[in-house]
């Protein structure tokens, strides 16, 4: 009788303390912003690895092994190999031998194995569906990736959606990103179960399941959403920074407020807390909040702001602000690892002469319907502005796409869409038909503010093999941090032809039929199109190159130099070289700041 009471008391006692999985709100985008890709990347010389391809019936793939030495727990236990079925599921019970069915049901269920992670709800009965995998990132903080690409509605193979599972390294986080969708015709959406299921009686599966529908619309990364999975028991309190936005550069004599977004992981709602902060490890500032309701909603965020502000006062200054949350609901909070953020900016003097070339970069590409009006918007701005317009056409997806340019992937969130001086928020700039108002009054806006740097290109010359060199010398104008500034050239071309739906290009039957338009009466494929403005190299990376100096703020007078060079390809013909004046760099750079866009140009 002893001996029976003590396991009782030994099986209640492990069952009250037995763990789960529980998520956070979604949040916008790809989970720590490792994965820039396009949603449609697949296994075609990006990395990605087939596990299964088109299944007309529900199936496992083969056993596929995590990454050599990625360090992944599952429900706290290593694990190491795992296979998926084409219905939406992973599972690392590989000795499963159960026949997949479509679903989706709720969770716990038992037609799904032990150890699973689900977005259980698809199929792959469509030529092109397929499950594939990608390690990204680099050690200790990779993430890998299994993507569900292009999957079918059960019953509808001409609809499609993409999901993926993300394992994360060292963390042991699992997220599930809802991607793009769409339809060759009207679209079904398939219903989901996404969660994940520990055993046939411990699940957690996301709100609306079984009938959760993908609403991420577009291919960029940008327009993802994801739920982020944390085994354990989730603390009462656990306020998270998650961001402290500053600007990169604020003029001498302008005032700074401390507002930060934060994230409630906790399970209570938190109604006061501490928020402090600190400027280059000088005195602490706090100040007490109260009257808060960040709703305990596994991930609810709000922005809070200080009753104070930071004095920027002597131009030159670098300002490091700490800033950190404490005392939640009058406690203190078990998980410290998230409570803080730090951010800089760098005092300016604004005394430097006003930008005379402003950049124009915008996305487009062969394929876009709406993007020839784009180009005749800039063809007109550059007869009205003259040499202060530069512009570049960034190409995606056709001939004339760039290998290792991902501005538009990673900035511009639609087709056309531009950017002026690299500034990337709150909001691209778009174009209507042929109205080039808002795209000129932005450049015609930037080019009041001032410039940060001198930019002249010297020593260009070009040898009997085709290869262009020139030199970049940089002279700074204002103050700027060293870390904020990159120097960048990019080569232009104009007037590119070429054979097939690379270069032929698509034009939508509104701008065919609209009074004014430029393509009035023109055919929908504008067969042998002219393409202007295309980078055709990037020397110094998209990005450009980083400053190399022992000085942490870079001042007046201060001056720089690079050496670049582009070959010419070996089509074009040697008579044609030296007069190819629309394979020089254009305009001839840049100094920009990666957080806020562009310094002056060139």
């Amino acid at each position: 009788m002893r001996q029976g009471i003590l396991s009782a008391l030994i099986f209640f006692c492990t069952s009250a303390f037995a763990q789960s999985y529980y998520y956070q709100l979604p949040q916008k985008g790809n989970p720590g912003g490792l994965n820039r890709e396009n949603d449609q990347e697949s296994d075609n010389g990006g990395g990605w690895v087939l596990i299964m391809d088109s299944a007309a019936k529900a199936s496992y793939s083969a056993i596929q092994a995590l990454p050599i030495g990625f360090d992944f727990h599952f429900a706290g236990q290593p694990v190491t190999h795992f296979k998926v079925s084409s219905t939406g599921f992973l599972t690392f019970d590989t000795l499963a031998a159960n026949t997949p069915i479509t679903g989706p049901e709720a969770l716990p269920s038992n037609n799904l194995p032990n150890k699973t992670i689900s977005i259980w709800g698809m199929g792959a009965n469509g030529d092109n569906d397929k499950v594939i995998c990608k390690v990204i990132g680099n050690p200790p903080n990779r993430q890998f990736w299994v993507k569900f690409y292009s999957m079918s509605t059960p019953g509808d193979s001409l609809s499609f959606t993409y999901w993926s599972m993300v394992l994360e390294e060292g963390t042991h986080h699992i997220y599930l990103v809802s991607m793009s969708h769409g339809a060759v015709r009207d679209y079904v959406s398939p219903k989901h179960t996404p969660g994940i299921q520990n055993t046939v009686s411990n699940a957690t599966m996301i709100s609306g399941s079984p009938n959760v529908v993908n609403t991420a619309l577009g291919e960029s990364y940008k327009d993802n959403f994801y739920y982020r999975f944390i085994y354990g028991n989730q603390p009462a309190t656990d306020v998270s920074v998650m961001s402290f936005p500053m600007p990169v550069l604020t003029l001498a004599g302008n005032n700074n407020a401390v507002k930060v977004v934060v994230k409630n992981e906790g399970a209570q709602a938190v109604s006061s807390l501490k928020l402090n902060y600190q400027v280059n490890n000088g005195i602490i500032q706090s100040f007490n909040l109260s009257g808060l309701n960040i709703l305990p909603s596994s991930g609810s965020i709000d922005t809070l702001t200080t009753a104070g502000n930071i004095p920027a006062v002597t131009p030159g200054d670098k300002q490091l602000v700490k800033v950190w949350v404490s005392d939640v609901n009058g406690g203190s909070e078990p998980n410290k690892t998230n409570d803080s953020a730090v951010s800089h900016t760098t005092v300016y003097a604004g005394t430097a002469p006003k930008a005379d070339k402003v950049l124009l970069e915008y996305a487009t590409g062969a394929w876009c319907a709406d993007c020839p009006p784009a180009d005749a918007v800039v063809e007109k701005m550059k007869k009205q502005l003259g040499d202060t317009l530069i512009a570049i056409a960034h190409h995606t997806l056709d001939g004339m796409a760039l290998t290792g340019d991902s501005l538009v992937n990673e900035k511009l969130d639609s087709f056309p869409s531009a950017t002026i001086q690299r500034a990337f928020s709150p909001s691209n700039q778009q174009i209507e038909f042929e109205s080039s108002g808002n795209w000129t009054y932005a450049v015609r806006n930037a080019a009041q503010k001032q410039r940060w740097a001198d930019i002249r290109v010297i020593n260009m010359q070009l040898d009997t093999q085709g290869l262009l060199t020139w030199k970049m010398k940089v002279k700074m104008l204002d103050y700027a941090a060293k870390s904020d500034v990159r120097i960048g050239s990019i080569v232009v071309e104009d007037n590119i032809r070429g054979n097939g739906q690379a270069y032929d290009q698509q034009i939508a039957n509104k701008y065919l039929i609209a009074d004014g338009s430029s393509f009035k009466g023109k055919s929908s494929l504008l067969v042998g199109y002219y393409h202007q403005n295309v980078p055709v190299s990037v020397p110094s990376g998209i990005w450009g190159a980083p400053i190399s100096t022992a000085n942490d703020v870079l001042k007046p007078g201060d001056s720089f130099e690079w050496s670049m060079s582009f070959r010419f390809p070996k089509l074009l013909k040697k008579e044609f070289m030296a007069g190819a004046a629309q394979y020089s760099p254009k305009g001839t750079g840049s100094i920009f700041s990666k957080r806020n866009g562009c310094f002056c140009c060139r």
